[in-house]
């Protein structure tokens, strides 16, 4: 029914324009409403945040080409991300636990109604609660309820003012806020002039909250490597502890002889000088000596002080420091694609602009709806999937695809940095209509976290 009233509300919309009325501002540009198939776009007026929920395959035929490789890109709203990691991805990290744990997650939740309201919604859905909260005013404004009217028996009833709010919220019956030449402007700036566009406006801001990721189609670039990178700096220097491993007891004389005495003290008493002279003569003999030999060797201050090493330097020896290498992390992956996008029509034109409108949104952080508020909402997460249209004995593509079977996927990543190049060509060339018929985009992706066997186990990574 919900569908037969909006087709039903859009008709006598057009039948209005077409009369002379007040005309309606369309919310989406034609072309998204007329073009079927897999390209699908819904956009929300004045060039807000893009919409997630869009499926958009450039060229549009790519994912029934038999046998076609290509990539399968999916946008998430940051805590949907959380959540699909490990749901949908296998991811077996502390990303994939953040989006199950319950408890996380309420706390996450908690924190963020709570900072918002303080310092102000960073994503749709203050956009949404502006519209809610204009609404109310109005069909308030519109039934003579205000504040205190819940003192008033006119309040109350089947019929009574707050029945009447209701029913004009409830219902959309938003006419009677239009009348003799009224509009209502959001807090973005968004002037609405009739009930039909209030009502797409709202129907668009709802789509949206409910949408959580749109999924992109393109081709394989022409160049695609990636790697596994891991981090071994931790060393770790055993000395001459490492003796202890193989010769106990040599390393106990060892370590009586060079541990008890200073540098050069000790090289004199291993020389030689018993601990009973420096008694005898009640002070420090081998010291002397010792002092005796480094101002010998270092009169003037400008030789290298007489130490253990370099005493053995002297011999032929050096010290070994059986230096142990470490593992210390893994290094997350990154990956960089360039896609080539040449528009043959106009349709393609709207799609691959569509296409980077979602990239360079879908890398920026949400804000207030002026974009004033104290805090952003973290960027969007991405998952890159080479994809592979497998086909059945008689040559037809199976249904979706499925993913490369020898090419990995990435885990959750964030997309770092975006470079779009309008002259290819090395030329500024456009069409009469001032399209630009080819442009390329470069991505550069980096995974939230790293990998462990754990993931390799599960997932395709």
């Amino acid at each position: 029914m919900a569908g037969a009233d909006t087709a039903a509300r859009r008709q006598k919309t057009r039948q209005l324009s077409s009369s002379g009325a007040v005309p309606t501002a369309p919310l989406v540009p034609p072309v998204g409403e007329q073009d079927e198939g897999r390209n699908q776009a819904t956009n929300p007026v004045r060039g807000s945040s893009r919409l997630l929920g869009n499926t958009i395959a450039y060229p549009e035929q790519l994912p029934s080409v038999p046998f076609a490789s290509y990539f399968k890109i999916t946008r998430y709203e940051y805590n949907a991300g959380l959540a699909a990691a490990r749901n949908e991805h296998g991811q077996q990290d502390a990303l994939g636990a953040m989006g199950q744990s319950g408890m996380v997650r309420g706390m996450r939740e908690g924190v963020s109604d709570m900072t918002q309201r303080l310092y102000g919604y960073t994503n749709q859905e203050s956009r949404n609660r502006d519209i809610d909260a204009r609404i109310k005013g109005a069909a308030e404004a519109q039934t003579g309820e205000g504040m205190f009217d819940w003192m008033n028996p006119a309040s109350y009833g089947e019929n009574g003012r707050w029945a009447q709010k209701e029913s004009i919220i409830e219902n959309q019956n938003y006419e009677g806020f239009f009348t003799d030449g009224q509009t209502m402007t959001l807090q973005d700036g968004t002037v609405i002039t009739n009930a039909e566009q209030l009502r797409d406006i709202k129907d668009a801001s709802q789509r949206h909250i409910a949408a959580k990721k749109s999924v992109f189609f393109l081709p394989m670039p022409n160049e695609y490597s990636y790697s596994y990178n891991s981090d071994w700096s931790n060393e770790f220097k055993l000395g001459t502890m490492a003796r202890v491993m193989d010769d106990g007891l040599a390393a106990a004389g060892q370590m009586l002889v060079t541990g008890t005495a200073g540098a050069v003290g000790s090289l004199v008493n291993a020389a030689g000088v018993p601990a009973a002279i420096n008694d005898a003569a009640d002070f420090d003999v081998s010291g002397i000596i010792g002092d005796t030999l480094s101002g010998a060797t270092d009169s003037l201050g400008n030789n290298s002080t007489l130490t253990k090493t370099n005493v053995l330097g002297l011999a032929g020896l050096a010290p070994n420091d059986n230096a142990v290498m470490m593992f210390s992390k893994m290094q997350m992956r990154s990956f960089d694609v360039t896609f080539e996008l040449f528009a043959r029509n106009p349709t393609e034109s709207h799609w691959v602009n569509e296409l980077i409108n979602n990239f360079k949104t879908g890398m920026h952080p949400t804000a207030s709806a002026k974009g004033t508020g104290g805090l952003l909402g973290f960027p969007d997460l991405w998952i890159l999937e080479p994809w592979f249209n497998a086909c059945d004995a008689e040559g037809n593509v199976q249904a979706g695809g499925v993913r490369h079977p020898q090419m990995p996927k990435s885990k959750m990543c964030a997309l770092t940095s975006m470079q779009v190049n309008a002259t290819p060509a090395n030329q500024f060339v456009t069409t009469y209509s001032g399209k630009l018929p080819l442009q390329t985009i470069t991505l550069s992706f980096k995974e939230t976290t790293a990998l462990t066997q754990s993931d390799l186990k599960v997932g395709h990574f």
